[in-house]
């Protein structure tokens, strides 16, 4: 079933201060149709430099219904994004409570996602975003949105990082245990949320998913310090699977595992993938270790 949004002629950009000035940001909106399962769907482009190509887009999904467009202008992803020469796309859904969430992603979100990079690409001159892998970030409905669009579209999928969400409603594919992922629980977050979190992780890790889980001690449902394991582990991630332009297989056998028991970390090799986190390498293995015993 296809699922249609007319897009909203609305990009427009703005060239940032002059400590950055080759810095630009684009807007644009995708209209829905009477079959999408979103009230409104906006997006913030950002790039560093409007002249060098992007290897990659980093996505910022806040939380339900959320205005997430102010993610483009957080000094840390753009510190992030300049390190890895990423585009930033932060993004804003909203559904009503009467109709398909927008992160159950086959219902039309995702196809609005695909329609505004495509526009972002063109009104930027930027035609490498059409087709460019995305490493994804969200906290909540936004973590949730992530995984969806894994499941949606896993090869256009380099990682993605899903923040104390609860409802992992989207069609499931078994290709998305071949994302690597991330996701963090809350200590003191709602029963649901950790319960559900937990069956998805053991689940798919023990089919083989590489996927991370880690418990953030004493927080709830905020983002907290979720980020000092998730950029790490998206670093890492995309030093491996991302050589130019060309998307890889994560190599499963090379990372590294943090033991959910002990909560210890130990390279991958000949180690059981029962009770433990994969991570990509030592790096993000020491933050994943730092993380959960902090």
């Amino acid at each position: 079933m296809k699922y249609h949004a007319i897009v909203l002629f609305a990009c427009a950009f703005s060239i940032l201060g002059p400590a950055m000035a080759k810095a630009e940001t684009f807007d644009c909106e995708i209209k829905p149709s009477g079959k999408d399962n979103f009230s409104k769907a906006a997006f913030r482009l950002w790039l560093d430099d409007a002249k060098k190509p992007a290897r990659a887009i980093l996505l910022l999904a806040p939380g339900w219904n959320g205005d997430g467009r102010g993610l483009a202008g957080d000094n840390g992803w753009q510190d992030f994004a300049r390190e890895h020469q990423l585009a930033i796309v932060a993004i804003q859904f909203q559904s009503s409570e009467k109709t398909t969430p927008y992160h159950v992603v086959e219902a039309g979100s995702g196809q609005a996602l695909l329609k505004a990079i495509n526009t972002l690409a063109s009104d930027s001159k930027h035609p490498e975003l059409a087709n460019a892998p995305l490493l994804m970030w969200g906290h909540s409905a936004g973590g949730q949105f992530n995984y969806g669009f894994a499941c949606f579209r896993p090869g256009r999928v380099i990682a993605f990082a899903a923040i104390k969400g609860g409802y992992y409603e989207s069609k499931f594919n078994p290709l998305v245990r071949q994302v690597p992922a991330v996701f963090i629980i809350g200590e003191k977050d709602e029963r649901y949320r950790i319960d559900n979190i937990t069956k998805l992780f053991t689940e798919n890790r023990r089919a083989g998913a590489l996927w991370c889980v880690a418990t953030e001690p004493g927080h709830g449902h905020d983002v907290g310090k979720s980020n000092d394991l998730i950029r790490p582990f998206l670093a890492g991630v995309l030093a491996k699977r991302l050589a130019g332009s060309t998307l890889s297989a994560a190599p499963a056998e090379t990372g590294w595992f943090g033991d959910l028991g002990t909560k210890t970390v130990k390279p991958a090799a000949g180690s059981p993938r029962e009770r433990s986190a994969w991570l990509p390498d030592e790096t993000s293995a020491q933050a994943w270790k730092s993380f959960v015993t902090s």
